[in-house]
This record gives C-alpha cells, structure tokens and sequence, in this order.
C-alpha cells in the first residue's frame, strides 16, 4: 500500500515536471539515479520515452508553424500579382472595347457617304453581329437603303439582330 502511493506521488511528480518545457538540466542520465524497484525503473524510462517523444513532436510543430506561415505569405503574395493581374486585364479589355466602338463608329460614318447598294454588299458579308453594330451607329435613313438594298433574308436577319437589347 505504502509503495503504491510511492509510486503515485512519484508519477506525480514527473507529470508535473513533462508538463513544463525540457531544459538541459532536466536531462537525468539513468546510469545516475536509483530506482527503488523494477516497475519505477520501467515507469520512468517509459515517462522518459514519451518526454522525448513529445519534445520531438512540439519541435516538430514548431516547424510545421513556420513552414505554414511562408506558405501562406506566398500565397498572399500569389494572390495579390493576380488580382493585379486581373485588373490589367480588365483594364486592357476596356481599352479595347473602347477602340472598337471609335472604329465601328468611324466606319458607320464612311458607309453613310457610301451608295446603299455598295453598303449593302459590304454589310452582307460582315459578321452580323458586327454589321448591327454599324447599322446602329448609322443615320437611319442611310441605314434603311442599305437595308433595301439587301437580299431580303439577310436584311431581316440583320433586323431582328438589330431589334434585339444587346449593347
């Protein structure tokens, strides 16, 4: 009964101890201390193995915490090159948006000096969707005989495209 609180107070003792971080003078080689019995001895080299084993773990982690941090400023930084990215391309998309419609507008205003029937021929063989765009931009008399002047297919065609909300 007697070596049974021994013992507990003992483990005790070196429980408190693990729960503290290891300094150098904690290390007691075993050749030094003395055991009462075998059971203490083989309590205390298992306490020892798991103290070490958790020191091995808690650097371990303190690796794993580091390597996370980088990892996570590089992604930051990763992150941060795309969103500026983005708006560069953003921004170049706009740009090019913007040219479009001066050309397309430049253009509706030379087939509005033009015969309907050469605009006509011009306008049929244009993608529709480019040839709308045009029509949109033109003055609505130069738009209609070019309209009429078309085969009557295309000239719907055209029509309903133009009839249609898109910007």
């Amino acid at each position: 009964m007697f070596s049974k609180i021994l013992l507990s107070i003992f483990l005790f003792l070196i429980l408190i101890t693990l729960s503290r971080p290891l300094a150098a003078a904690d290390n007691i080689s075993l050749e030094k201390k003395t055991y009462e019995s075998v059971e203490e001895r083989r309590v205390y080299l298992a306490l020892q193995l798991e103290r070490e084993s958790l020191t091995k773990e808690r650097s371990l982690l303190e690796e794993k915490k580091l390597e996370l941090k980088r990892l996570e400023t590089e992604v930051d930084k990763k992150l941060k090159q795309l969103t500026q990215t983005r708006n560069e391309i953003k921004n170049l998309l706009t740009e090019k948006d913007e040219k479009e419609a001066e050309r397309i507008k430049e253009l509706s205003k030379i087939y509005e000096k033009m015969d309907s029937e050469s605009v006509a021929k011009i306008l049929m063989n244009l993608e529709q969707k480019l040839a709308v765009a045009i029509l949109k931009r033109m003055k609505v008399k130069s738009a209609s005989a070019a309209l009429n002047k078309m085969d009557r297919k295309k000239a719907a065609s055209l029509t309903a495209a133009f009839s249609k909300l898109d910007p």
